[in-house]
């Protein structure tokens, strides 16, 4: 078991390109344990809080990098709770529910 404080984690993703009839909004959903700071691409995305309520986060169209070869960041700043800190999972997906057709 780790006794660091913190612990830094990336996750890496590219996204397809933008078409130009079609807007999709993206989210990051997390499922871990421990407390975290989150940033894309160098830009403060908001803070998980292993007790819940919020494991959905959006990626603002602004912040992201799309279209073949351009990555994302999506960086984690970590720290234990009485539940240990472990990420079992981060996925990256677009909000499907609230695509439109421009």
């Amino acid at each position: 078991m780790s006794t660091a404080l913190v612990t830094w984690y990336r996750a890496e993703f590219e996204l397809p390109a933008v078409d130009p009839h079609e807007w999709v909004p993206w989210k990051a959903r997390l499922d871990m344990a421990g407390d975290a700071y989150l940033y894309l691409n160098g830009h403060p995305l908001g803070r998980y809080w292993d007790i819940g309520p919020q494991h959905e986060f959006y990626l603002p169209e602004c912040w992201l990098n799309f279209g073949p070869g351009k990555t994302n960041n999506l960086t984690l700043i970590a720290r234990p709770t009485n539940q240990g800190q472990r990420i079992r999972a981060i996925k990256i997906s677009p909000y499907a529910a609230f695509a439109e057709t421009r």
